[in-house]
């Protein structure tokens, strides 16, 4: 039988959680609030919380509880749900919740993860589509001075085993839908049933503010220079991360329109969910490109602003063509070189409002920031040779430029260290970052990128490394060899090709190798192959990524688009 999280005595007698068992699955707990419960929070589940997160076990451990700021999550969303009760926060396209209803459904999530087991920093894995249970746990585990490690659902069971090993965690928050990706890995999982999130009066005391000093939140970087790693917020750094997005938003959300986030939850998206909910605005969850909810919304007025960095700004421009919705207050683009066509396509649309910025896994945004107007007139100079300006520092940021002109970062809310292989690696206050990223510093201040400097393929907003698939395309007998690159796309960044030298002139290789990737997650997996007679190599005999790519360049015409297609154009193959 799976375990049911221990709960103080008052939490056992309440009727305001419905807890029980998941019948799918081992270990697993199904949790949702009841229709008709009103949810009633008392001053002994307050000081029983404070007693849990305020224990320690040396003299030296409370005096640095005693020096070490407290972020007030729960006060702040017993605030918003206060402030802002009847009026909508999230909508995901099955359900609407409002802001009392967030503040209810958040803290009575707390109350199931405060066990007797629940320390500061509790680490808490969560798997979730874009949808209001994502939402709801990312301020539960805030509220309780958890530590949330955002998983992608995108990631395949590799991911998720790697993920668990360099950053463990021992619950998962997760849905139905997802159980059969998870079933293995050996950890209790949590499931938040869609249809049990029904809105409930929020409690009548906010819990204790959670120390800064403690893990607060987990992402993982894309794996450009190899695996993954794990990037590591304190509640403090992430607390003042959300302070400086929120004094750079293009405007000040309001319940006049919403947010449409398209991306998964895990990274840019919560960030500026958290920005606008904490403004009072509306967050509208999309899983992708949903051109007829979009539309819809659009012409409604029920959305305004649009998060869509430029892989995803080309499907909506696709999407939308034709259309005009020029009430748009701001389309937040950027993380990744926004092309000069999809730019025009997206101010056909919605206008001169395309805002750019720069971020990275280390610093959320914003790194820098380029503001419509001034977009306008960058891309109307139309120079891509120059390449991709992200416009003038954010708040609290420092930008040098290395002897070879990769772009060094520092920030005041910048990451606290890396989870990796080998253990924790602390970023300290005067570590500058070393972001990949090349780029230097026009006349007017502004900051340009031109290019990473590894051979990352950046595919659909995701960065992907071709080590990666390489190495897993090793594994297949379908190849003698095999070069992963990334083919310029307008509507992908990128895409991944795979050059190979068949094993025969008789097997069908390209099969081979598909069947060989189907345990990776699907946006690593190639998109187009390419086979060869033999690889180009540099004078070294190590195989040349990047005379490969131009050779398959000069010799086939990229169709591009959705499914994207290589038409061969030359007088013989390789």
């Amino acid at each position: 039988m799976p375990r049911t999280p221990s709960l103080p005595n008052l939490c056992k007698r309440s009727s305001m959680i419905a807890c029980s068992v998941s019948p799918p699955r081992r270990n697993s707990l199904l949790v949702g609030c009841r229709d008709s419960t009103r949810m009633r929070f008392s001053s002994s589940l307050a000081r029983w919380l404070l007693a849990r997160m305020s224990r320690s076990s040396s003299y030296n451990e409370v005096d640095m509880i005693r020096c070490e700021a407290l972020i007030p999550w729960s006060s702040d969303l017993v605030t918003l749900g206060r402030r802002y009760a009847d009026r909508i926060a999230v909508q995901d396209g099955a359900n609407d919740l409002t802001y009392s209803g967030l503040c209810a459904k958040a803290h009575a999530l707390a109350a199931v993860l405060c066990t007797p087991e629940h320390r500061p920093g509790r680490r808490i894995g969560v798997l979730l589509g874009n949808g209001i249970p994502a939402v709801v746990a990312d301020y539960a585990l805030s509220i309780i001075g958890g530590c949330i490690v955002h998983l992608n659902p995108a990631y395949s069971e590799s991911d998720l085993q790697w993920c668990l090993q360099i950053a463990p965690f021992d619950l998962l928050i997760t849905e139905f839908a997802l159980l059969e990706r998870v079933a293995d890995l050996g950890i209790e999982t949590l499931v938040f049933d869609d249809a049990s999130l029904q809105s409930a009066p929020m409690p009548d005391l906010p819990l204790p503010a959670v120390r800064g000093g403690t893990e607060a939140r987990i992402i993982f970087t894309s794996g450009s220079t190899g695996k993954p790693k794990a990037v590591v917020y304190t509640q403090q750094k992430r607390w003042m991360a959300a302070t400086v997005l929120r004094s750079v938003l293009s405007y000040r959300p309001d319940a006049s329109g919403g947010i449409a986030l398209m991306t998964p939850y895990v990274h840019g998206a919560s960030s500026l969910a958290r920005a606008y909910l904490d403004c009072g605005g509306c967050v509208i969850l999309m899983a992708g490109v949903d051109s007829a909810r979009l539309r819809s919304g659009l012409q409604v007025r029920e959305i305004d602003a649009l998060f869509a960095p430029p892989s995803v700004l080309a499907k909506v421009a696709e999407a939308l063509d034709g259309d005009t919705f020029l009430h748009v207050r701001c389309v937040y683009s950027g993380t990744q070189p926004l092309p000069v066509s999809t730019y025009q396509k997206a101010v056909a649309i919605f206008g001169k409002s395309v805002r750019i910025t720069y971020g990275k896994s280390e610093n959320l945004n914003p790194i820098s920031v380029l503001d419509p107007q001034e977009a306008d007139e960058v891309y109307a100079a139309n120079d891509p040779s120059a390449g991709t300006c992200t416009g003038y520092l954010g708040p609290g940021v420092e930008v040098k430029l290395s002897d070879s002109g990769e772009i060094l970062l520092r920030s005041q809310h910048g990451y606290d260290g890396y989870l990796t292989e080998s253990g924790f690696i602390p970023q300290t206050a005067n570590d500058w970052h070393e972001t990949g990223d090349r780029g230097y510093f026009d006349e007017a201040g502004r900051l340009w990128l031109t290019g990473r400097t590894s051979d990352v393929i950046n595919t659909g907003g995701y960065m992907v490394s071709p080590d990666e698939i390489e190495a897993a395309l090793s594994i297949e007998d379908a190849a003698r060899e095999i070069c992963v690159l990334g083919l310029p796309s307008s509507y992908w960044t990128q895409i991944i090709v795979c050059a190979y030298v068949p094993r025969d002139k008789t097997s069908n290789s390209a099969t081979g190798l598909m069947n060989a990737l189907t345990h990776l997650t699907k946006y690593k997996r190639p998109r187009l192959y390419v086979a060869m007679n033999s690889m180009i190599r540099t004078p070294a005999g190590k195989v040349d990524r990047r005379a490969t790519r131009d050779w398959i360049m000069a010799n086939y015409t990229l169709i591009d688009g959705p499914y994207p297609v290589l038409e061969f154009r030359g007088t013989e193959t390789r």
